[in-house]
């Protein structure tokens, strides 16, 4: 008889006495006694515990089963006959799977040294079950053994459906800098889906190295035992072969196949990760970064960039922003660095652009060359999903017509006060709308929010930040109010809460040039129409 041998790597963790229990020790003697072929992953933790009580023993019939090619394997302690298998998968547990397949179809039998959490294990007994193969569960926490001879054995260890939760979304918005306001009502609301917080997260002026561990976390709300189980029951329901039941595992523990929530957050991870390890380059030569100021003039009304010279070092370059950063406490202005591959002469791979916020990395857009009609080759955008495409976050806000709140796109413009029009429809992305005065001008101008189309351009007509204006959103405080704010107040009286009012407001407004923006004469032109309403 062949028996296969799994347990939970939580067996290896420092600080703890991870002696096999005497019922374990008592299972292998059985084993041996019966000249059973154990059949062994090379793992740390249960493996490797398993291979050194069995090595003691000086116990002959062992096979032990590793993904990779010799001499990779990681643990043989007692030099035993050993089995290779090519691994093909991007996580960690699809790399792993590949020998625990084939031991769970080369055994006749399992037995599992399980803590209660390890993903692996558990997949083991599901495919031992797929497989109409019976396992004996060690329960290392309770001390005690179960027999699993179906996967009904298996479905109260499964768990419930991995999710996230209100508290989730809370922390996720107070870390990517949202104002209280925003946060008490979009998580009250529950106005904020899970795959919102995909972009939320991606687009947030926070440092990419707190993007990676906000993913992280969330990911880590995945159950995939409980995904495992309900794919391996249904096939089995349906009467699959062990081949589909294979492949299906795979998809899931490799999270492909079918989009999820645990998708998307592995693939933004992942995209992220390839932005950053981009930066380090090959060990042989250093990539050339080439370094922009960049800030909007509000004295000009446009996107103003002086080139900063070049660096080898992602940390000369977080040295020198540092220094030259040290007495702008206004936070407008940011640092682009675009990073280039000097080996790739004939621009046939990708590169990055960064962005720096605060001296620290917070954005990143991917480019890819493209050969155009007349032979020339340009960079053009491929992933601005850390970036700020043409789409704009959109969900609603807790605001009514006549509100006076902070639009703060820091780095990207400087802040400034709007007025709150129209707040109706708040899933369509042009509510709410805002009535404000463009920085810089006397230029007054009424757009929806979500579009960013916030200051003026003297070449395109308007400049969009990067930064979404949802994030700090807020209403602003009696003792915030200037001079300045007398006009909005004075709008804001007019309109007075009122939707009706707001709508005409918008429909009234036009400007005899076609381009919607009108002097502070025409704005009161406007909002005298509706004082009747």
């Amino acid at each position: 008889m062949k028996v296969f041998i799994s347990g939970s790597k939580s067996m290896n963790k420092a600080g703890k006495d991870w002696s096999l229990p005497e019922s374990v020790r008592a299972k292998l003697d059985t084993i041996m006694s019966e000249e059973d072929e154990v059949l062994i992953g090379d793992c740390w933790g249960a493996d490797a515990r398993v291979q050194e009580y069995l090595n003691v023993a000086k116990y002959k019939k062992v096979t032990v089963y590793s993904s990779g090619s010799h001499p990779k394997i990681r643990s043989n302690v007692g030099q035993w006959e050993e089995k290779h298998f090519s691994p093909n998968g991007r996580t960690p547990y699809v790399y792993r799977i590949e020998k625990d397949f084939h031991m769970a179809e080369d055994c006749d039998y399992g037995v599992a040294i399980w803590d209660g959490n390890s993903k692996g294990t558990f997949i083991n007994m599901l495919c031992l079950c797929a497989l109409k193969k019976s396992c004996k569960l060690y329960l290392i926490h309770e001390d005690r053994w179960l027999s699993v001879d179906s996967i009904e054995d298996l479905r109260g260890l499964a768990g419930l459906e991995g999710s996230i939760t209100d508290n989730d979304i809370r922390e996720v918005l107070t870390m990517c800098d949202f104002s209280d306001e925003m946060i008490e009502y979009l998580v009250s609301e529950g106005a904020v889906s899970p795959y919102q917080l995909v972009d939320i997260i991606s687009r947030a002026p926070i440092t990419l190295d707190e993007k990676r561990c906000l993913f992280g976390r969330l990911g880590k709300k995945r159950n995939l035992k409980f995904e495992e189980f309900a794919s391996v029951e249904e096939n089995i329901n349906r009467g699959k072969d062990f081949k589909k039941i294979k492949h299906d595992i795979r998809e899931i523990a490799d999270l492909r196949g079918e989009r999820t929530i645990w998708t998307e957050f592995y693939n933004r991870s992942r995209a992220l990760s390839e932005a950053k390890d981009f930066l380090v380059g090959d060990l042989d030569h250093n990539l050339p970064l080439f370094l922009f100021s960049e800030w909007y003039d509000i004295d000009e009304l446009q996107l103003k960039s002086s080139n900063v010279g070049m660096f080898v070092k992602t940390g000369a370059v977080e040295k020198y922003i540092e220094n030259e950063e040290a007495d702008n406490d206004t936070g407008e202005g940011y640092y682009r660095m675009e990073a280039w591959d000097d080996c790739d002469v004939d621009w046939e791979k990708p590169r990055y652009d960064y962005y720096f916020n605060g001296g620290k990395l917070c954005w990143f857009e991917k480019l890819r060359p493209k050969k155009q009609e007349h032979g020339n080759t340009y960079y053009m955008s491929e992933n601005r999903e850390f970036a700020a495409g043409s789409l704009d976050l959109d969900f609603r806000t807790p605001y009514k017509p006549g509100d006076i709140v902070l639009i703060d796109c820091r780095p990207f413009g400087p802040p400034f006060h709007a007025m709150i029009l129209e707040a109706r429809d708040q899933f369509d992305c042009c509510f709410p709308n805002i009535v404000f005065r463009y920085p810089g001008t006397n230029e007054w101008s009424l757009t929806p929010l979500k579009h960013r189309w916030l200051y003026k351009d003297i070449g395109w007509h308007t400049y969009e930040p990067m930064l979404s204006p949802l994030y700090r959103l807020r209403k602003v405080n009696d003792d915030e109010m200037t001079e300045e704010d007398a006009k909005l107040l004075e709008l804001s009286s007019i309109i007075s809460g009122s939707e009706e009012k707001a709508c005409k407001v918008w429909e009234n407004w036009h400007s005899p040039a076609g381009d919607d923006i009108l002097s502070w004469e025409q704005v009161l032109e406007v909002f005298a129409l509706v004082t009747s309403l």
